[in-house]
This record gives C-alpha cells, sequence and structure tokens, in this order.
C-alpha cells in the first residue's frame, strides 16, 4: 500500500519524450498516482482517477498553470493495461493498448520532469498507488505510432492483454 521506487533523474528534454509504463491498477479510490518527479512542488504526474480514467498531468511551475488530459477508456480494477504518453512543445497523448485514446493541444511552456522521479506514489508521499508496475520504460524522443503498437504487440502475449 505504501511501497514505492524512487528513482534517478531520467533526464528527459523539455518536450517530445515518451514514457511506457505496463501496469495492473487495483484501487482507483485515492486516483493514485503511478509515477511523479519530486520537483519541488511541480505538480506532474500519471495517474488514475477515482472513475478509472488515466490521466496525465503537466504544470509550468509549483501549482501555476496545471494542466491535465484524461483517456476516453475507463479501465477496470485489475486489468492490466499498457500505456505511452508522449509530450512535445503543442501537445500531450495518452496511448492505451496500442492505440491513441486522448490527445490535446498544449503549447505552453512546462517545467522540465526532472530529478529524481516515485513510482507508486505522489513525491510528498500522498496518492499511494495499490496494483503492479510491470515495466516503466523512458524515452528521450517521441515514438512513433507504429513504434508504440510494435512494443504493444512484443507485450500483449506475454501478459495477456
Amino acid at each position: 500500500m505504501d511501497d514505492y521506487v524512487q528513482t534517478g533523474d531520467p533526464s528527459i528534454s523539455q518536450y517530445d519524450w515518451s514514457i511506457e509504463i505496463l501496469i495492473k491498477c487495483d484501487n482507483f479510490s485515492n486516483s493514485p498516482i503511478f509515477l511523479s518527479p519530486l520537483s519541488s512542488g511541480v505538480d506532474h504526474f500519471l495517474r488514475f482517477l477515482s472513475n478509472g480514467k488515466i490521466a496525465f498531468q503537466v504544470t509550468t511551475s509549483s501549482d501555476l498553470n496545471n494542466r491535465l488530459i484524461d483517456s476516453n477508456y475507463t479501465a477496470s480494477l485489475g486489468e492490466i493495461l499498457h500505456l505511452v504518453f508522449t509530450r512535445t512543445s503543442t501537445s500531450k497523448s495518452i496511448y492505451i493498448n496500442g492505440i491513441l485514446d486522448a490527445q490535446d493541444s498544449d503549447s505552453t511552456s512546462s517545467a522540465l520532469w526532472s530529478g529524481s522521479w516515485r513510482l507508486g506514489m505522489r513525491g510528498n508521499n500522498t496518492f499511494h498507488f495499490n496494483g503492479k508496475i510491470y515495466i516503466v520504460k523512458v524515452y528521450n524522443q517521441l515514438l512513433t505510432e507504429q513504434e508504440i503498437q510494435q512494443n504493444y504487440n512484443a507485450l500483449k502475449g506475454r501478459f495477456n492483454l
């Protein structure tokens, strides 16, 4: 319930990056965060919302200009999902099981996703994640739709997706 992993700085660029996660959530009730940089109050995060939607938030600085998109897809408890999040200077996208699910236009400057990251809770020890995080990959480039689909196809048999 309160386990987490803290990473070193993955050193991704401000824009044009991708994060790939294979995950299963067992409880949506507290809108659990499964990835969040520990950047002095900068509220970037990837989380499940209490309704089973998947959310991707970036911000300009500490609690300023928070911009969130959430998925059209509603996850079920215990469902294993392949998720990819991409950020460019003009958009944020969420891919679920190899398919683009949600995208928005967002040309507002974002703070860096820098410093250590937490997997399994927010940087301030709140919004604990209950489930399993099987794979996390961080790319300092945008994955193409073909690469995202290829990565999903490589994992779907192994994890019964």
